[in-house]
This record gives structure tokens, sequence and C-alpha cells, in this order.
């Protein structure tokens, strides 16, 4: 569940990126904490529990992820800091 992050966390509306493999996928920050980041995806755009992206977020470096949690139109990424 999105609920166990214990961050602080801010919401946004920001329209970022999520690498998967070589593609890049446009999506929408719902949320973010030092530790991870909610985000809303977009039609058709599947990901998989435990697999490993990276976030694009224009005024940020990458953010190496992994996907925590999946629902029907969003994803959980918790920051890997690799």
């Amino acid at each position: 569940s999105s609920e166990r992050r214990i961050n602080t966390r801010v919401f946004a509306q920001d329209e970022v990126e999520i690498q998967i493999a070589d593609r890049l996928i446009g999506c929408r920050l719902k949320d973010v904490s030092i530790g991870g980041a909610a985000i809303q995806l977009g039609a058709n755009v599947e990901v998989h529990s435990d697999e490993d992206v990276v976030l694009w977020v224009e005024a940020w470096e990458p953010l190496q992820s992994k996907v925590t949690w999946i629902s029907s139109d969003s994803c959980g990424l918790k920051f890997t800091f690799d």
C-alpha cells in the first residue's frame, strides 16, 4: 500500500518520465518524499513489482528506482540511490 511510506510527502502534479529498459514513458508525479514517489501511469503502461526503473524529473538528476506497488493507474517507486 502507498500508505507505508514514512517520510514526509510533497504532493505534485509535474509531468515526468520513467525509463523502463530503453523506453521513456510519460507520466505524472503524484507525490514525492526523500525515499520515493508515487506516479500516475498513462494508458497501456505496464510496470512490474520489483522492476528497476529510472525516474526523470526535469529539474533533478535521474533517480534510480524500484517499483514497490502497483494499482490500476499508478505505481509507487522506492529510490535506490545506486
